[in-house]
């Protein structure tokens, strides 16, 4: 869900002050106070390095299915494939604010190089309920031609 231990840390650390107010949010009040965080399903388009085998075949872009918050953040010794690099990329569904800054400058899909194999990196299912017909290449990729 975060990206880093770090920010998971920053995130879930509230003063006394926070929790209070939360505790005292009325409950017709409840709900809109975390609509901003929410992910229940959101369109977003990936900018993708098609010169890296795990992007083979796409055109520079993907649009990805993000039911929950989870990214990665960028990887300094990896490829960063595909990426989501801004509020704007989002396209069309049900996302909050605080959750569109959230997956702003994330990885979604990448590689990083371990010992003789590789680590492939995916946020999102590329096979999401079998009906997302663009995500069957990433996982042909990632079986056929990362690591080769």
């Amino acid at each position: 869900r975060y990206a880093t231990d770090s920010e998971q840390k920053e995130a879930t650390k509230q003063t006394d002050e926070e929790k209070e107010a939360i505790a005292l949010t009325p409950y017709a009040d409840r709900g809109s106070r975390f609509e901003s965080s929410r992910l229940p399903g959101a369109i977003f388009k990936l900018k993708i390095d098609n010169t890296h085998p795990l992007g083979f075949g796409y055109s520079g872009e993907y649009f990805t299915i993000k039911n929950n918050g989870s990214r990665y953040a960028y990887l300094p010794n990896g490829w960063n494939v595909g990426i989501i690099e801004s509020e704007g990329s989002y396209v069309t569904g049900v996302a909050g604010d605080d959750a569109k800054k959230a997956l702003a400058k994330s990885m979604v899909f990448g590689v990083e190089n371990v010992g003789r194999g590789a680590v492939v990196y995916m946020a999102d299912n590329p096979l999401f309920r079998a009906f997302w017909e663009n995500g069957k290449l990433f996982v042909a990729n990632a079986l056929f031609f990362v690591g080769q």
